[in-house]
């Protein structure tokens, strides 16, 4: 409880000095966080991204028949569909219907999807252990700092011990495209150095784009 205080305490703080641009409670919990643009907001049907492709990547080879993975937006499932075969959970949340009937319908083993808000109170509570959580836009659709503070805690609390939360420079730093989106939640690496400090976990850049916290 000391060390969960504590993280409390020194998010409040960052919050307050790096991130003092952003709101610090944005008074939505109902439905927390800002979505996308209509034009951006369902993924199912479009190709894998760019810096999506990077982290898949990176991951592949730290991949065994053991490893559980959350991933944090569905998507087109290529995700799932490429590494459902060699790992022992893939659970994947979205916000998005159309994303997790893609999901459903695909009927693969060992894939779990999932209807969730990240930044919800639920999630806060999801239960599980996971070597790999990867977001590809932690920060993009931060609505306040008490939510997305809230979802990292999560995050640190479902992670296996020696597991990794995975990253790319890109999603990080990309901004939601709805007109009250604040572009400081844009994100810098060293602004991820920063919230993984704060949370007592070791942030690294594995290359020029790959970011990953993990337990300190």
């Amino acid at each position: 409880m000391h060390d969960t205080a504590q993280q409390i305490n020194d998010l409040e703080q960052l919050g307050q000095t790096r991130f003092a641009q952003l709101p610090a409670w944005c008074g939505n919990e109902q439905v927390p966080g800002n979505d996308e643009t209509e034009r951006w907001r369902d993924w199912s049907q479009r190709n894998t991204t760019r810096d999506q492709a990077r982290i898949e990547a990176f991951i592949a080879p730290l991949l065994t028949s053991q490893t559980r993975i959350l991933h944090v937006g569905l998507g087109n499932s290529r995700f799932a569909e490429r590494f459902c075969g060699e790992v022992a959970l893939i659970a994947g949340i979205t916000i998005t219907l159309a994303e997790h009937d893609l999901a459903m319908s695909l009927n693969l083993p060992r894939y779990q999807p999932l209807v969730m808000n990240k930044y919800s109170s639920a999630f806060a509570q999801m239960p599980g252990e996971f070597d790999l959580i990867i977001d590809n836009n932690p920060s993009t659709f931060g609505c306040c700092r008490t939510h997305f503070f809230r979802m990292m805690l999560a995050y640190k609390r479902l992670l296996a011990p020696g597991g990794i939360l995975v990253s790319d420079r890109a999603g990080l730093g990309h901004v939601s495209n709805l007109s009250n989106s604040h572009e400081r939640w844009g994100f810098s690496g060293e602004d991820w150095m920063a919230v993984a400090d704060a949370l007592g976990m070791r942030g690294e850049a594995r290359d020029a784009t790959i970011l990953t916290m993990a337990a300190g």
